[in-house]
């Protein structure tokens, strides 16, 4: 039973329906296959459906998850139309909060510069559970390679001080080889790696930096580097790591608490230009 659009673009729906049956409510994909006519757009169709099949069958074998990221629980296809069939997240993305945060009055919040920050512990407990999802992944061999504020639900207990993060937008997701990079192409932002920026080879390392670009995002509300200055190939180092974001943001709060919480450490090490020296999650804690 279909009860509403939740978003349209140029080659999905996603749709709100109930199961008639079990009365369950789930998110349906609908992929047009006439607008996948190249063969990239349809690889990455497949490889999404792939990669979608993978973790239903991870969350069936690990229930402790079940919040991690999104399950998808049926695929199927007519002459059109590929069909993903996912549970329904009763929650917000990342974004969302972020443009309206000011409304949330969470405790230990704080304006400056006409900008209000989220507090650390929320901070931390975000970034935590993306560690642990992305080490989870990465163990399984899969990469996201689009981890964005769009791209995860968030679920605010204020009473307790609790979040609860679920990864979703596995549309670039790929299943790799142990060893294996790939110059695939995938859409980019301003979160992404330069590898993934500048169309090179890569591997499931990408998404490390990309947790290292979301952690500065969320204490500072600004990109570490825009994906505009990745584009360029000479563009290999900046400065705002190694000269300490005292001199940038003269906020005493975040000046005197960042540089003791461990999400700088997340900053300097997994925004490295050289994905072999970014750290490797299965030895990583925060």
């Amino acid at each position: 039973k279909n009860i509403k659009e939740l978003s349209k673009k140029n080659k999905t729906i996603i749709k709100l329906c109930e199961n008639k049956l079990t009365k369950e409510m789930v998110e349906i994909k609908f992929a047009k296959k006439s607008q996948y006519y190249t063969k990239e757009s349809a690889m990455l169709l497949l490889q999404e459906i792939e990669v979608s099949k993978y973790l239903s069958k991870l969350l069936n074998k690990y229930p402790i998850y079940a919040n991690s990221f999104v399950n998808s629980v049926a695929f199927f296809e007519s002459q059109n139309y590929w069909y993903i069939v996912s549970l329904y997240l009763p929650s917000q993305p990342l974004s969302s909060y972020l443009s309206k945060i000011d409304e949330l009055n969470l405790s230990g919040g704080f304006y400056s510069n006409n900008r209000y920050y989220l507090p650390f512990e929320f901070t931390t407990q975000i970034i935590n559970q993306l560690i642990a999802t992305v080490k989870f992944l990465h163990r399984k061999g899969i990469a996201h390679r689009n981890i964005s504020p769009d791209n995860l639900m968030i679920n605010i207990d204020k009473d307790n001080k609790q979040i609860i993060t679920t990864m979703i937008g596995f549309n670039q997701a790929k299943i790799f080889l142990p060893f294996e990079k790939t110059k695939q192409s995938v859409i980019s932002s301003n979160f992404s790696s330069p590898e993934i920026t500048r169309c090179n080879l890569h591997d499931k390392k990408t998404d490390i930096w990309t947790i290292g670009a979301l952690t500065y995002y969320l204490l500072y509300k600004d990109f570490i580097v825009s994906m505009r200055d990745l584009s360029d190939q000479k563009v290999n180092s900046f400065n705002r790591i190694d000269q300490g974001e005292e001199e940038k943001n003269s906020d005493t709060k975040i000046k005197n608490e960042l540089p003791n919480c461990g999400l700088w450490k997340i900053i300097k090490s997994f925004v490295n230009f050289n994905e072999e020296k970014r750290p490797d999650l299965k030895h990583y804690h925060l």
